[in-house]
């Protein structure tokens, strides 16, 4: 039994939310696979939720500074998604895929171009590998759109607009991160 919120009703079905879950699930994997060859090592990737809140509550969930891409969807779709990688998992990712032993310290600083543009690659990849996961349920051709650092700045939809955000968990020997994909409902 679930409590119904007769302030915000959900819009998505339970035979979308099921969808939706198997969608991330094989997002999930094929994300572990790639990760695992860049990092050379095998990264855990959890999907923790794939749930819709507002676009406030979406933004006020992330670091300042923040690590976010952002994407245009196509032209089916015509709107914009964002991808957070998390700042201080972002820093661990780029001292990674240069060689280094992947430091858990965190920086605490907003990325570098140089920074931003390594880990542009990988999003890139993580985008394309959702659009093959999602296949015909949602046909889109993700492209990058730019990158922003301050959370306030991004201009995807309305505060009080509901958007579909997924979390997704990922570990990395001593690291841990959290990859956050957001698209408008």
């Amino acid at each position: 039994v679930v409590p119904y919120n007769f302030i915000r009703p959900a819009r998505i079905s339970k035979e979308r939310q099921a969808i939706l879950n198997a969608i991330h699930a094989r997002f999930g994997v094929a994300l572990s696979s790639y990760l695992s060859s860049r990092l050379r090592q095998a990264p855990d990737v959890t999907i923790t939720s794939v749930e819709e809140v507002t676009f406030g509550e979406f933004l006020m969930s992330l670091a300042d500074p923040c690590a976010a891409f952002v994407f245009d969807l196509g032209e089916k779709i015509g709107t914009q998604a964002v991808v957070d990688v998390g700042t201080g998992f972002a820093h661990h990712l780029v001292d990674r895929f240069f060689g280094g032993p992947g430091g858990n310290a965190d920086i605490g600083r907003a990325l570098t171009p140089l920074e931003q543009t390594v880990l542009q690659g990988m999003v890139d990849r993580a985008m394309t590998l959702l659009q093959e996961a999602a296949g015909e349920h949602l046909p889109m051709t993700p492209t990058a759109a730019g990158f922003e650092s301050l959370p306030g700045m991004l201009q995807l939809a309305n505060r009080e607009d509901t958007v579909l955000t997924a979390n997704i968990e990922i570990k990395t020997g001593s690291a841990e991160g959290l990859l956050i994909i957001c698209m408008p409902l």
